[in-house]
């Protein structure tokens, strides 16, 4: 089973674990996933940074371990 995303959740774990979230996280705004802050930054980093709504882009997120 795929891991829960949590906003401690580095955005590169996140593509690692699951590479259909980046779709997810293109469609909240968070669109810089090849840079090299990505490998380090968390999902609440991105969202601060990216003025993203952390509870939705997480909640997506979170489906998709639930349809996994």
């Amino acid at each position: 089973m795929a891991p829960t995303f949590t906003p401690d959740t580095s955005i590169e774990e996140a593509l690692r674990h699951h590479p259909d979230a980046a779709d997810i996280l293109k469609q909240h705004g968070l669109d810089c996933l090849g840079c090299l802050e990505a490998v380090y930054e968390t999902l609440e980093q991105g969202a601060d940074h990216h003025k993203i709504d952390l509870s939705a882009l997480l909640a997506a997120l979170n489906r998709l371990t639930a349809s996994s």
